[in-house]
């Protein structure tokens, strides 16, 4: 067996473990729900996609998403070090939002921080969603 070979199946052994020990959890616990994204992949495991391209599919979605998420943030906090004026401002709207929001972070809340949102919104802007892949 080739030596690349055998740790793809050691990777993908171990990320299907995780998502059998999260999905179990997430049954112990009663925290699935019909929007839940694990719901609906195993929902449709019977009727449409394996487990197996399951777990492929969200190995890809988790290695894909991890580039593009770090490389934002990266480039987020980058202009936030470089303009402390609009840090500063930020930071006061979101101590104003989670003060209106009993310090509840929900989705509601985040969409509320119009700096923050569009602060990220021109560092991508700038940078692009990958620009440390390069």
């Amino acid at each position: 067996m080739k030596k690349g070979f055998w740790r793809f199946k050691t990777v993908h052994q171990n990320f299907k473990n995780a998502f059998d020990r999260i999905w179990e959890y997430a049954l112990k616990e009663g925290i699935l729900n019909e929007g839940c994204i694990l719901h609906q992949l195993k929902a449709k495991t019977s009727e449409e996609y394996s487990m197996e391209e399951i777990l492929r599919n969200l190995m890809l979605f988790l290695i894909g998403g991890f580039d593009t998420v770090s490389s934002t943030m990266a480039s987020v906090l980058y202009y936030l070090a470089k303009h402390p004026e609009e840090r500063k401002k930020i930071h006061i709207e979101i101590e104003e939002v989670l003060k209106s929001d009993v310090g509840n972070i929900s989705s509601e809340s985040l969409d509320k921080m119009e700096s923050l949102n569009m602060f990220i919104k021109e560092a991508q802007r700038l940078n692009g969603f990958g620009f440390s892949s390069f």
